[in-house]
């Protein structure tokens, strides 16, 4: 999967739930998160025949010790299309 930050603020976190609940963090972006305008490729641990995906992102805040509440993207089908873009 192949995440593109195109908003304005930086991305903290991934979290991908799948449809029977189970969630999967991503901690692909390690202590840099994903800055505006960045890219970054990664497997989702454990997802071997998941397809569809409710997908939330942590956003930085910069007037808080650490990140925003997740906040939800949507549903997407990750085996059709692997792109994630993040916008504001």
């Amino acid at each position: 999967m192949t995440v593109t930050n195109k908003s304005r603020r930086r991305v903290e976190q991934i979290a991908l739930r799948e449809p029977d609940g189970i969630e999967r963090d991503s901690d692909a972006f390690g202590y840099d998160g994903l800055a505006p305008g960045r890219q970054r490729t990664f497997t989702v641990a454990g997802g071997a025949g998941v397809c569809t995906y409710e997908i939330s992102v942590l956003f930085e805040e910069k007037d808080e010790d650490c990140c925003s509440d997740p906040l939800p993207i949507g549903q997407q089908n990750l085996c059709d299309d692997p792109r994630i873009i993040i916008h504001d």
